[in-house]
């Protein structure tokens, strides 16, 4: 995962739009929070440290990468499963903090000269955890996050960062509270106005595709004939041997006669 940011870091321009997402295991340890991927060991701290990607390491790549929309998602907030082992809600702690990408101190006022805009969103907030729908087989903050992106949480035909971000804290808020879970989303943004970070163009349905216009129909040409194939002829057949006829030879002085043939 981190050679893959580092590759968007090297080519990323800064009239492109970068977009990182991720939805799995997080783990918190030694104040320390750690994104477990498929070959991460969470049996201590080392066996972590050596594995997983801690979020020191993605923000320091996604700090460096030059595009001017960088919006960075996390569905992934756990704490150290060893001390919540009686079953009970495993919540995010103060460690996230780690994974959001932010201008610092000193760039703010240059971000916002050049128009940058850095988002974080969490699926929820600190001291929280995210839930699974089991309905939708998503969480309910991938689930809106995608509904919100499709159109859902678009204002004049576009889904901005703002809207989007209004969007989940109340859906997913609502879809929560019905559960009887508690869960609001988090959100760290610098840089200009999120408003002018426009993520997609609305929502896009069957109906608002205009029908295709039938094309005329073509009068039939006229019938072409077909070429007439010249008879094929017959190989000339060699004649027929004939057959000999027979020579009556009748010797001198005999009366009787001997046919010679073939």
């Amino acid at each position: 995962m981190l050679f893959r940011l580092d590759w968007i870091r090297e080519r990323a321009r800064p009239q492109d739009t970068v977009v990182f997402y991720f939805s799995g295991h997080g783990m918190e340890m030694g104040k320390q929070v750690f994104l477990l991927t498929k070959e991460s060991d969470p049996r201590s701290l080392v066996t972590l440290k050596a594995s997983a990607c801690t979020g020191n390491s993605i923000t320091e790549v996604l700090d460096e990468v030059k595009a001017n929309r960088v919006l960075v998602v996390y569905d992934a907030c756990r704490s150290n499963p060893k001390a919540d082992k009686a079953g009970g809600d495993n919540r995010m702690g103060d460690a996230s903090r780690d994974l959001v990408v932010a201008a610092a101190p000193n760039e703010q006022q240059r971000a916002a000269q050049e128009d940058k805009v850095l988002a974080t969103l969490f699926a929820c907030s600190p001291g929280q955890r995210s839930y699974e729908w089991n309905e939708k087989q998503h969480g309910y903050f991938t689930w809106y996050l995608i509904e919100g992106l499709k159109g859902a949480a678009a204002q004049d035909g576009k889904v901005t960062l703002q809207s989007l971000v209004g969007f989940l804290r109340k859906s997913v808020k609502q879809a929560a509270d019905e559960a009887g879970h508690e869960q609001m989303p988090w959100q760290q943004i610098s840089g200009t106005s999120p408003d002018a970070f426009i993520l997609s163009q609305g929502r896009v349905t069957v109906a608002d595709v205009p029908p295709a216009k039938p094309e005329p129909a073509k009068p039939p040409g006229p019938a072409k004939p077909e070429p007439q194939k010249p008879p094929r002829p017959e190989p000339a057949k060699p004649p027929r041997p004939t057959r000999p006829e027979p020579i009556a030879v009748v010797p001198q002085g005999s009366r009787s006669a001997s046919l010679l043939g073939r």
